[in-house]
């Protein structure tokens, strides 16, 4: 038993994998939050994966400019989605304790790009996207993408 009364069950071993298998040197000192997140999407989605040892495989994650996009629009999706569903509820008749500010509704009603400039966020991210490195080696080119298409319908 451990505090709380909780059973821990079977204990085993856990590895951990060292800072120095994680390429640190080349992080830009800003991307940790979006590989946290990252992170966590990916072992929700798919759980922990081992090597042969058994030592814990670290997931391929996306890159964080990529990641960032993603929280950008399931936040901004998931608010406005909340919104609208507590104003079809106040519109039914039904009431809460607590109401959104004022200033919240005034930002959710007029669209929250006028007020943090997520359309300027968005064209940043994809510029992001546009020169990273990782994504262009993996990105096929438009023309040589075009050329197959053509002899493919030829």
């Amino acid at each position: 038993m451990v505090g709380g009364g909780y059973e821990t069950g079977q204990l085993i071993t856990i590895y951990c994998c060292s800072h120095s298998t994680l390429n640190w040197s080349a992080k830009n000192g800003i991307d940790c939050g979006a590989i946290a997140a990252g992170l966590v999407m990916v072992l929700r989605a798919q759980g922990l994966t081992y090597n042969a040892y058994p030592k814990v495989q670290l997931p391929r994650l996306e890159c964080a400019h990529t990641i960032r996009e993603r929280m950008l629009h399931d936040l901004s999706d998931g608010v406005l989605n909340s919104y609208h569903l507590w104003m079809a509820a106040v519109r039914r008749g039904d009431r809460y304790s607590q109401e959104p500010s004022e200033d919240t509704r005034q930002i959710l009603d007029e669209g929250p790009d006028k007020y943090y400039g997520t359309t300027r966020i968005e064209q940043s991210l994809a510029s992001e996207l546009l020169n990273c490195l990782a994504c262009k080696s993996t990105r096929i080119p438009l023309d040589q993408n075009e050329d197959s298409h053509d002899k493919g319908s030829g």
